[in-house]
């Protein structure tokens, strides 16, 4: 019974674990808030993200509150302009 137990437990082990390694992905995001000089925000500011490595480029505008966002981004080091 014990042998029983353990190997139930072990199986258990290994499904679980499996299920969550399933639910990780590669790619991250950036998020960020434009401000100018006077620490106010910046609506509509336009944000340009660039690869490092590849040079792939994304851009995009600030929302209302001056916060940008970009998903779905490859590991890799990033400029923001």
């Amino acid at each position: 019974m014990r042998r029983i137990t353990i190997l139930f437990l072990a199986a258990l082990l290994v499904v679980t674990t499996g299920a969550s390694v399933l639910g990780q992905g590669i790619d991250g995001s950036l998020r960020g808030e434009v401000k100018d000089p006077s620490g106010a925000t910046v609506p509509g500011a336009k944000v340009t993200i660039t690869n490092q490595g590849t040079g792939a480029t994304r851009t995009l505008e600030t929302t209302a509150s001056g916060i940008y966002f970009a998903g779905g981004l490859l590991p890799g080091k990033y400029d923001i302009t």
